[in-house]
């Protein structure tokens, strides 16, 4: 459109992302509860390689979960920036107990292998992408991920926002558009479990 004189295009920032979400309800499973695993995962992406090539440009990493137009975007005041960094990602599986003991390439703690599946809706070049490099992206740091893509509107909604919700994952990808006041209590507050978004079950007294 941009190379068609018919048209004037215009690029404008949203409140949109795209993340992926891990299940902290040992009810379902039990592989994320320490967060120096959850950190791992999250060095062990080039998310900025995913903006350039996978969005062409088209986006910011994030930093924190505040989108840019909100009033509380502040990403100098985040102390933890999460850039990609897979020997890091290694060293803090490593520190949380995950070991190749078997030398399977496949990290293990306690007889329980790090893998599981990314249930996304399937069908959308961008998550049938993302969700293929992020499997790649694992693998180089020992865990195991198993692409499960499915219908958006009869599979996937009903797992976060079903009546009730099934709550049925192991790591979720998805995307959400915030309002711009900085209220993020809906997903990340405890009481937001069960009654609002927080399909995560998180929950951090502090």
């Amino acid at each position: 459109l941009k190379n068609d004189p018919a048209f004037t295009v215009s690029v404008a920032d949203s409140n949109s992302f795209y993340f992926l979400a891990t299940n902290l309800d040992p009810a379902h499973t039990t592989l994320f509860q320490d967060v120096r695993t959850r950190q791992a995962l999250a060095y062990a992406l080039d998310r900025q390689s995913v903006v350039d090539n996978l969005l062409l440009g088209y986006g910011v990493v994030a930093q924190g979960s505040q989108p840019m137009l909100s009033i509380a975007y502040a990403p100098d005041r985040i102390d933890t920036h999460y850039t990609y960094n897979p020997e890091k990602a290694k060293q803090l599986l490593a520190e949380a107990g995950w070991k190749d003991s078997d030398g399977d390439g496949v990290v293990e703690l306690d007889g329980q292998k790090l893998a599981f599946s990314l249930v996304y809706g399937g069908g959308e070049a961008f998550w049938d992408q993302l969700a293929a490099y992020t499997q790649e992206a694992y693998a180089a740091i020992g865990v195991e991920m198993t692409l499960n893509p499915v219908d958006f509107s009869t599979v996937l909604l009903p797992i976060v926002v079903g009546s009730p919700p099934t709550y049925d994952y192991e790591m979720l990808g998805t995307s959400f558009g915030w309002d711009f006041s900085g209220d993020q209590s809906g997903m990340f507050g405890t009481a937001g479990y069960e009654v609002g978004f927080n399909f995560m079950k998180y929950s951090n007294p502090e």
